[in-house]
């Protein structure tokens, strides 16, 4: 809709002195107040907290100050801006016989009466805080993309992993003997969960306890697996729905911003202020905008058929759950392997404290001299020891990591 420009404020000398009108006379003026009370509160609330006049508000939104508005601002003021409605219904108010808007009206409808020739406001806001906040936006969704599309290539690639669920597959086979159980060729993922509550006979270890000690003791080179899924406990927090409407929405935002500037050049150029500019502006940032919004679009689909090729490789059902499942059930089991590691160390500390409380100290302390003078004695003496495999113990773990 199409509204007048706000009359310019009165001076002294100006209309109301030729109409005789003095001074106690206007301060008896009654305030038109016709925005609800807790709206026109809430909206006198914000502009005081913005330090702005009105004239210098609109000045700021017509001429695209930036330095008036940050993304983080203008956010905010868009819930302070009026409406349509209420520009019309402003409009309407202000036209009434015998109405001086700049003396008469309230607060609020001051604020409002100043930006009523202004149109399509409402979406003129939320498109310039869409170019406000457009790189940080960019930016985030890169890196949830980058996360997903790091935690498929680490799964897919990790032979370690691939060797610990064989591990399980072979022992899982083992304890289920010559029955069809046991005779596998696979598991399902979301089994692995269950490990926790495989113990031993004495119940002093359980499965991911004993797995840690076999890689750890066995087979050492799969411990790098700790590092390999370390972005998969990244990735599992991320929600694959989210990102793809996200996506979609800087896409329909750049529609509409193209179908706004189309509308701004047709219906309002003639109307707009001398000095408005919003059409360059907003049509600048469309042009430098549009490359890096196919590139982000692109990518969402690249990380998109990763997803799924990741869900095929491990048979996962992906139609009827989300990627960000087969990550939780992954990181839960990278998770729980530590927690094996960690419980694991601190039931052999506390057996490694009673041993030492019942043979002595005195009796170690004797033996790790005779063992050192012994050492001291082959290397004196130029005997050279055979080369023997050094069996590596649980033990070690714990004092590494101490």
């Amino acid at each position: 809709f199409r509204t007048p420009k706000p009359r310019e404020l009165e001076s002294g000398g100006g209309e109301g002195s030729k109409l005789g009108k003095n001074i106690k006379e206007e301060k008896q003026l009654a305030k038109i107040e016709f925005i609800p009370s807790k709206r026109s509160q809430n909206v006198q609330i914000a502009l005081r907290m913005l330090k702005k006049t009105n004239e210098e508000i609109r000045k700021a939104i017509v001429e695209m100050d930036e330095t008036v508005f940050m993304a983080e601002t203008l956010e905010k003021f868009l819930e302070t801006a009026p409406t349509e409605d209420e520009q019309r219904q402003t409009e309407k108010e202000a036209n009434k016989d015998d109405i001086n808007p700049l003396k008469q009206f309230g607060k609020c409808e001051l604020f409002f009466y100043v930006l009523i020739d202004l149109p399509d406001l409402q979406m003129r806001l939320q498109l310039w805080h869409f170019k406000l906040s457009f790189k940080g936006n960019l930016f985030e969704k890169h890196q949830q993309l980058k996360s997903l599309e790091d935690a498929c290539q680490v799964i897919r690639k990790s032979e370690a992993l691939r060797e610990i669920l064989q591990i399980v597959l072979a022992w899982g086979n083992h304890m289920n003997g010559d029955t069809p159980a046991g005779q596998a060729y696979g598991f399902d993922l979301e089994s692995l969960h269950l490990l926790t509550g495989v113990k031993t006979f004495d119940n002093s270890l359980n499965m991911m306890m004993f797995l840690y000690k076999f890689i750890y003791e066995k087979q050492p080179k799969l411990l790098k697996v700790f590092d390999e899924l370390a972005v998969v406990h990244i990735a599992c927090k991320i929600e694959s729905e989210m990102i793809e409407k996200s996506v979609k929405k800087v896409k329909d935002d750049m529609d509409l911003l193209d179908a706004t500037l189309t509308r701004f050049e047709g219906d309002y150029e003639d109307v707009l202020p001398v000095n408005d500019k919003f059409i360059p502006v907003m049509k600048e940032f469309q042009s430098k905008s549009n490359p890096e919004v196919k590139k982000l679009l692109q990518r969402a689909k690249d990380v998109k058929d990763a997803c799924n090729k990741l869900g095929l490789y491990f048979a996962y059902d992906l139609e009827n759950h989300r990627i960000e499942q087969l990550f939780t059930i992954l990181s839960d089991f990278i998770r729980n392997l530590e927690k094996g590691r960690d419980d694991l160390h601190k039931l052999e500390k506390d057996r490694e404290r009673k041993r030492q409380k019942k043979n002595g100290k005195k009796s170690k302390k004797k033996k790790e001299k005779a063992t050192g003078e012994k050492i001291q004695e082959i290397k004196e003496n130029g005997i050279q020891k055979r080369e023997v495999k050094e069996e590596r113990s649980i033990l070690d773990d714990i004092k590494t990591r101490v």
